[in-house]
């Protein structure tokens, strides 16, 4: 979660049980982060703005645009590594699924499965405390995607279950829907009509 809504979502907690130590130790911790790293949060509002500008872009089949954008962003999350701390492999991670996403609407499944590769290395280890489900939950929708447009049906079945399975635990509405949708696709490339459609 971005810094300042995680300070407001704590102090709301904190007036909510003002027992509670879990939430004021958490606020601490961010009010620390923000302190020691004052550019945290415009250099957070520059990746968002650059990530906005490819998604329109790809969204608009500007392929060119699409790719300059989120190299750009890609180069912005290894510079500013020192002020994201451990977000950078985040945003990297986005920039990468991003190109992946061209990649395939310009035909090139082996370059798309190669950024996916690289995407997979920025998750944290299985450490439980340090897992990023916002990105494990992007890189099996891309996955997905990407075996589907390839073709691929049986891997693109198992990053769909698993991206289901992580929406379910971390009750990601938004991922659930995504992943629903490319289930449905799948479906009906498999000629199942009657199950896409419910």
């Amino acid at each position: 979660r971005e810094p300042q809504a995680a300070a407001a979502a704590l102090t709301q907690a904190i007036k909510l049980d003002p027992k509670a130590r879990e939430p004021r130790e958490a606020l601490e911790a961010v009010r620390a982060r923000l302190k020691a790293q004052p550019q945290l949060e415009l250099v957070l509002d520059d990746l968002r703005l650059v990530e906005e500008r490819a998604l329109r872009a790809l969204c608009h089949s500007d392929l060119s645009r699409s790719r300059q954008q989120l190299e750009l962003m890609l180069k912005q999350a290894r510079a500013q590594a020192g002020t994201l701390g451990r977000d950078a492999g985040h945003w990297e991670g986005r920039a990468l699924l991003g190109l992946a996403l061209v990649c395939v609407d310009e035909g090139e499944a082996a370059a798309a499965a190669d950024y996916i590769a690289a995407c997979r290395r920025r998750l944290p280890a299985e450490d439980a405390a340090r897992q990023d489900a916002r990105l494990e939950g992007a890189l099996a929708l891309v996955s997905a995607a990407v075996a589907l447009e390839t073709e691929q049906l049986v891997e693109a079945e198992e990053h769909v279950a698993a991206g289901l399975s992580l929406a379910r635990s971390t009750r990601s509405d938004a991922l659930l829907l995504r992943l629903l949708g490319t289930s449905s696709a799948l479906l009906a490339r498999h000629g199942r009509w009657g199950e896409a459609e419910a």
